[in-house]
């Protein structure tokens, strides 16, 4: 089970769970694209203030239920707290959430996926890339899921804790909103 609050509250409801045990509790900042302000990577959102031209953000494509397996297994590498497994990755493609995704050499190199979406706003999450796969494969990984969002007019908010997707949501127009607190419960 995951608990996702806002730090400044006090602490209630983690401490009234039994049954549970805490595995992580860590601190992240809740970030949202501000208003009018998505800064395309062509346009100095990119890294280096340049976007690449290595025709990475045509690469970017939507998740599709053929592709479960594959996002399965570079999920599976992430490290704790982007990993996911086969259900959460196929609950990411389907049910009114998406993926977008990069490859490289017929696999997945970078991917980013909406953990929410509601009309008018979506939760972007899982935001990662192969250590290999560099800066131009998140940010386009970034870039596209974000581009489908606003062309639906939602307001578009994230979840941080990693410096590189930091630095990556400031080029593209990300403000903090403030801190947030994600818990990972586990049955005792």
């Amino acid at each position: 089970m995951v608990l996702s609050d806002n730090v400044r509250t006090p602490p209630g409801l983690t401490a009234r769970l039994s049954g549970y045990r805490v595995e992580t509790d860590s601190a992240e900042r809740l970030r949202r694209l501000r208003p009018g302000g998505f800064r395309d990577p062509k346009d100095g959102g990119g890294p280096g203030g340049a976007g690449p031209d290595d025709g990475a953000a045509a690469r970017a494509r939507p998740g599709t239920e053929d592709d479960i397996d594959r996002l399965t297994r570079f999920y599976e590498r992430a490290p704790d707290g982007i990993r996911r497994g086969r259900d959460s990755v196929r609950r990411s493609i389907g049910g009114g959430r998406r993926t977008h995704f990069i490859e490289h050499d017929g696999e997945v190199a970078a991917a980013a996926l909406t953990t929410a979406e509601l009309p008018g706003l979506a939760m972007v999450g899982g935001v990662y890339a192969l250590p290999t796969a560099g800066r131009t494969a998140l940010t386009h990984a970034l870039w596209a899921i974000t581009q489908a969002l606003l062309a639906e007019s939602k307001v578009v908010c994230t979840v941080t804790h990693d410096p590189a997707v930091d630095a990556l949501c400031d080029r593209l127009g990300f403000e903090v909103l403030g801190p947030w607190r994600t818990v990972h419960l586990v049955r005792r």
